[in-house]
């Protein structure tokens, strides 16, 4: 099986002893997986048989910065703390902010608890052994009992190697009234050879706590990204996943909003702007297993090209989860005939007093609207464009940090303006 069993038995040597079995466990998955998801939906088997390296070279955040041609901010602006990370090498700045590498971070019961959670939250797939038996990088963001930071942290991974396996986990224990914001972006130089992000965040939030996680991903070239979400909500906490997926080859992406609190309230928010050949593959559960409690989902995806997404919702309410309210869609917009969306939307109800519904659409741009804005002096371009921005409104709109929300909406618009050529 190429080179992994090696690079795993390398890090197991220099894994902390409270973690080797966690590592163990994924490394042992991998043997089993010999082969990365396939589906009659989305497949992964170009990856299969790549020889990976763990480590790229370390650069200076500036030569990125002069390489894409979009806007990326490298230093910590108003967070209070800036992880930058460069072909997977680490880059902390800043003060008063307990972000940890994971070793550094056993003492906390719920660091021993709930590590790598994430990964084994959704089965057997190869993504996730590989994030829980090659993880390279592993912190802890822990933020203690009424405590609120200021601005919030961000994480920014950059890469420009190929051939790059780079597994990166997050665990973030928000205690008790506490509340923080976490900002992940990730970015690509253009790629020829394949280069593999796998990343997850594990988020556990206390009583009376607000998280909110949002993650922008533009990986471009031949680029992959696989990316695990978990939450655990305890009561009156307030959970937010808000992300953006416009960039990667194919994506793979599996979120579970684990609702364990009464009274909590759990959201996830995610668009996709998908061109070229581009493919999402998306899972998203609510598990309401606590009485009166929140949980929405929401995706919308604007497709043009040959570009797919597979997005699959599951809404459980397990046994005495009376009161609960549950709602998740799924809106696509295709710009082309040979653009695909398959949307799944489950339910799987245990209780008889609930709240649970689900939608899903697939459409097109609307041509009488078009020649409305064209009677108006825009061009067909100009409609279309207009028309797609404005299609992502619900979802731009739940984004909590208008610096995010803005770093968004210049990417699509600079995507667009690159790739689109619909007249």
């Amino acid at each position: 099986m190429n080179n992994l069993t090696t690079l795993g038995e390398k890090l197991l040597e220099a894994t902390p002893e409270p973690l080797k079995e966690h590592r163990r466990y994924g490394l042992q998955r991998l043997d089993q997986i010999d082969a990365f998801p396939r589906s009659r939906y989305a497949q992964f088997r170009d990856l299969d048989g790549v020889a990976w390296k763990l480590e790229g070279q370390d650069k200076a955040p500036e030569t990125f910065q002069e390489a894409f041609r979009y806007p990326v901010a490298t230093r910590r602006e108003e967070a209070s703390a800036l992880l930058l990370v460069v072909n997977g090498h680490p880059h902390l700045e800043g003060e008063g902010v307990r972000l940890l590498p994971v070793s550094e971070a056993l003492d906390l019961p719920a660091v021993r608890e709930h590590f790598m959670r994430g990964a084994r939250a959704f089965g057997d797939n190869r993504f996730s052994a590989l994030l829980q038996g090659l993880w390279k990088q592993a912190w802890v963001l822990h933020v203690p009992e009424d405590t609120e930071i200021p601005g919030g942290v961000r994480i920014l991974h950059l890469y420009d190697e190929e051939g790059l396996l780079d597994t990166f986990y997050l665990l973030v224990v928000a205690e008790r009234l506490s509340r923080v914001e976490v900002i992940r972006e990730v970015h690509s130089l253009a790629l020829e050879d394949p280069t593999l992000a796998v990343h997850g965040v594990d988020v556990v939030a206390g009583e009376g706590a607000r998280v909110t996680v949002s993650i922008l991903q533009h990986l471009q070239g031949n680029a992959y990204f696989a990316d695990f979400r978990y939450t655990r909500s305890a009561r009156d906490a307030r959970i937010q996943i808000a992300a953006a997926t416009v960039g990667a080859r194919k994506a793979f992406i599996r979120n579970l909003l684990d609702i364990r609190g009464e009274g909590s309230e759990n959201n996830y928010t995610e668009l996709f702007q998908l061109m070229d050949s581009q493919v999402a593959d998306v899972y998203a559960e609510l598990n309401h297993a606590v009485p009166a409690a929140q949980g929405e989902m929401l995706s919308q995806a604007v497709l043009s090209d040959q570009a797919r997404k597979v997005f699959e919702g599951m809404i459980r309410i397990r046994p005495g989860a009376q009161k609960s309210n549950a709602f998740q869609a799924d809106h696509n917009l295709m710009l082309s005939s040979t653009a695909r969306a398959d949307s799944i939307p489950s339910l799987e109800i245990q209780a008889d007093d609930v709240r649970a519904t689900h939608s899903a659409t697939v459409g097109k741009l609307d041509e009488e609207k078009i020649f409305y804005l064209q009677s108006r002096g825009l061009s067909v371009r100009e409609a279309r464009y207009l028309m797609a921005l404005g299609y992502f409104g619900p979802t731009l709109s739940r984004m909590p940090s208008r610096l995010f929300r803005e770093r968004v909406e210049a990417l699509l618009t600079h995507r667009w303006e690159v790739h689109h050529t619909l007249d």
